[in-house]
């Protein structure tokens, strides 16, 4: 009797093994393994980038910041002279001042119009110094900046400033119960609407701290709002009290800039958006 035959495949002559040796395939459960592990590569890999795109834009404001305040300070070095620097030691609107004899459109950059600035100055009595803080600013709900909508003041009333003007509030800043260091905005909305455009990050900047003025040009960053009702915020860790000597119970002149308008033309509309200030520089100018 002719033997039989067995019958292999291709794969099986090429490997050498009989039918029953081949490996097997990848089981269901192997299957959901790689897949659940691709899965979690793909989420952390993908959560990179909004980050990676947040630090990257922050990199770009920081140098950009630093740019603008270069070429606003000798912007203002070129103008200012000491019949028109005002003395006392507070700080002052340097744009409301009256002696920027250039055009007001130069505050917004050139090269890049969702960048502007603001400066304020102070100058002691009897100093031949000013002490110059520009604020840098980036248009955060809108795509640029415009020189007809925001270095025009629309409020005839006075209430709003321009809006990119450094905006006037009352603050006290002293050490909270709980050891917290404190700044608190002591105008209502109904006294002071510009309240209202504070918000994380801001800069204030205090402007005068009674008749002597020891605490002007002192520089807080707004962290979070702690206390709605009274418009209590905490203050972020480098902009805290060093002691309670810091301390200013008593109501005191600021500014800051935070929010944006919702439309320029009509400050009243009210404010939104995060803090359009991305730096604040402190320059020391010489008068001749």
């Amino acid at each position: 009797m002719r033997a039989l035959v067995q019958k292999k495949s291709p794969c099986c002559l090429r490997l050498g093994l009989p039918l029953r040796h081949l490996p097997n395939g990848f089981s269901f459960i192997e299957l959901m393994f790689a897949v659940v592990i691709l899965g979690v590569g793909l989420i952390m890999l993908v959560a990179i980038f909004p980050v990676a795109i947040a630090q990257t834009q922050a990199t770009v404001d920081e140098t950009t910041a630093v740019r603008i305040a270069t070429n606003a300070t000798s912007y203002i070095s070129a103008q200012l002279s000491s019949t028109t620097a005002t003395t006392g030691g507070a700080i002052l609107p340097l744009e409301l001042a009256s002696f920027l004899s250039g055009p007001n459109g130069d505050r917004i950059d050139k090269s890049d119009a969702r960048y502007a600035w603001t400066a304020l100055y102070k100058r002691d009595t009897g100093s031949n110094f000013v002490q110059i803080y520009i604020f840098v600013m980036r248009s955060r709900i809108r795509s640029r900046y415009i020189s007809t909508d925001d270095l025009v003041a629309y409020d005839m009333l006075g209430v709003y400033p321009p809006a990119l003007d450094a905006r006037s509030v009352d603050v006290t800043v002293q050490k909270g119960l709980s050891g917290e260091d404190l700044l608190q905005f002591t105008q209502t909305p109904a006294e002071n609407p510009l309240v209202n455009c504070a918000t994380p990050d801001a800069f204030v900047l205090i402007a005068d701290s009674g008749a002597t003025g020891e605490s002007a040009g002192r520089v807080y960053r707004l962290g979070v709002l702690k206390d709605a009702g009274n418009r209590i915020w905490t203050l972020q860790p480098g902009y805290d009290l060093k002691d309670a000597s810091e301390n200013m119970p008593t109501p005191t002149h600021a500014f800051l800039i935070g929010k944006s308008y919702l439309n320029s033309a009509q400050p009243q509309d009210g404010f939104d958006g995060p803090a359009q200030e991305i730096g604040l520089f402190r320059k020391t100018i010489q008068l001749d």
